[in-house]
């Protein structure tokens, strides 16, 4: 399983962000998950 980090300082964004790779990964079946969104680096 690989996993995703999005950094993102704008929480509109990263909230965004999260949702459109989370649906582009169960779309395509990837093995793959986002493990953390953050703003804090």
């Amino acid at each position: 399983m690989l996993h995703v980090y999005i950094l993102e300082d704008n929480k509109a964004q990263r909230e965004a962000y999260q949702q459109i790779i989370e649906s582009y990964l169960f779309i395509e079946g990837l093995d793959m998950r986002v493990e953390l969104a953050t703003a804090d680096p």
